[in-house]
């Protein structure tokens, strides 16, 4: 008798919150190209295989631009025109060409290397902390408070201000909570306060940093408009610092939870960057890329329609068997590793360099240094955030040092 598959949990549920793959899995099989109606009120298209996820990444018939979607839709990112909206992540060329250009140059892999030791030193000070025996949270003793200081420093933001940035993401991401409208819309207007205020304090103080040098470059007329200026700094403080948290936290859950990876991986360090990209591919940070369609769009899987929002879902199309062999399976010597955990064209992530060397330096130097280190709780007991779209955990329990005396 054939045996019946377990039922799809259906979008935005909690079931789908805490396991989206089959439900994702569900539809690469059956309407890759698959149009639902969101809780917001407005239909979205998904695009779910990988090869139409990496061709609407880079067809210009796709726009970022938030001037496109309707108004059921602004009504949850926020008004078009607003500051918190004016970033790299909703900039079509010539804009985005422009603006990227202005802050490429701090995140190549050059100038990333050389904040390294830094990164390190940090660590060791975090790790130095943390108490050796006892349970506690991971991901508020290091996995947060590493990024965070990395970023602040580069950007001339007071390190001090790192708890409040907690918050204000939150509430940024947590888009399944009843309330989710609200505390998006609160955290963009806190957001958006404190940049006004820090934008001012770098103009009356300029500094070496980042920031500095983006002031500069609007004052001088390089280009960038008061609110792109606003925009880069929101994305480049947020966003940047957190993919790397849920990156590293995730990271080391999967090694935690997978004891076979681990051993390879201390059997043989230099399998440490292919666990990265294993790790973006089996259960990345970030998932989704929100775009509208400009015109009919025919990707290998379907047509989008003209007008259509459209979100292109990268955890969808890392799970695809026709790109990756055996896709549920976490193995860090897969030697596919052309993953979307990043995105991929024009709007790929530009601090993925960032992100990829302070994951490397975290992992290394936790399970170098830890090598008995363990879950406090089952892995059952993990709670993901409430994000239907984004992949990251609330809190990270373990024990360092589980079989000392």
């Amino acid at each position: 008798m054939k045996q019946e598959s377990p039922p799809v949990p259906p979008l935005f549920s909690p079931a789908f919150l805490a396991d989206p793959y089959p439900t994702y899995a569900h539809l690469r099989r059956t309407t890759p190209v698959h149009r639902i109606a969101t809780p917001q009120g407005f239909d979205m298209w998904l695009l779910t295989r990988y090869e139409d996820v990496r061709a609407g990444l880079t067809d210009p018939g796709f726009s970022r631009d938030l001037h496109l979607a309707p108004p059921e839709a602004t009504a949850l990112t926020g008004d078009p025109d607003s500051a918190m909206n004016r970033n790299l992540l909703t900039l079509d060329p010539p804009d985005h060409t422009r603006v990227r250009k202005l802050v490429q140059s701090a995140f190549s892999t050059r100038r990333v290397n050389l904040l390294a030791e830094r990164v390190e030193g940090i660590l060791g000070g975090l790790l130095d902390a943390a108490p050796r025996t006892q349970p506690f949270d991971l991901i508020t003793a290091v996995a947060h408070p590493l990024p965070i200081t990395i970023i602040c420093e580069l950007l001339g933001v007071p390190v001090t201000d790192r708890d409040d940035f907690r918050a204000w993401t939150d509430g940024m991401v947590s888009s399944a909570r009843p309330d989710s409208q609200r505390l998006l819309r609160q955290a963009q207007e806190d957001l958006l306060a404190y940049f006004l205020d820090l934008i001012r304090r770098k103009r009356a103080r300029p500094g070496t940093d980042l920031l500095s040098a983006l002031v500069e470059a609007r004052d001088g007329g390089e280009g960038l408009s008061e609110a792109e200026l606003v925009g880069m700094a929101f994305m480049l403080l947020v966003a940047g610092h957190e993919t790397t948290v849920n990156l590293i936290a995730t990271g080391i859950k999967l090694l935690l939870t997978h004891p076979g990876e681990r051993a390879r991986l201390a059997a043989d360090p230099a399998l440490l960057p292919a666990a990265i990209d294993e790790i973006l591919r089996y259960d990345g940070p970030a998932g989704i890329a929100f775009m509208v369609a400009r015109r009919d769009v025919e990707l290998p899987g379907g047509v989008v329609p003209a007008g259509a929002v459209t979100a292109a879902l990268w955890h969808a199309a890392n799970r695809d068997p026709e790109r990756f062999p055996d896709p549920d399976t976490f193995r860090i010597d897969r030697t596919e590793r052309s993953h979307l955990g990043f995105g991929h064209g024009i709007h790929r992530c530009i601090g993925a360099p960032l992100a990829v060397m302070e994951a490397r330096l975290a992992l290394g130097g936790i399970l170098g240094r830890f090598p008995r280190m363990r879950l406090a709780v089952s892995a059952d007991e993990l709670r993901r955030r409430p994000a239907p779209f984004f992949r990251g955990l609330v809190d990270l329990p373990v024990v360092l040092d589980a079989d000392a005396d």
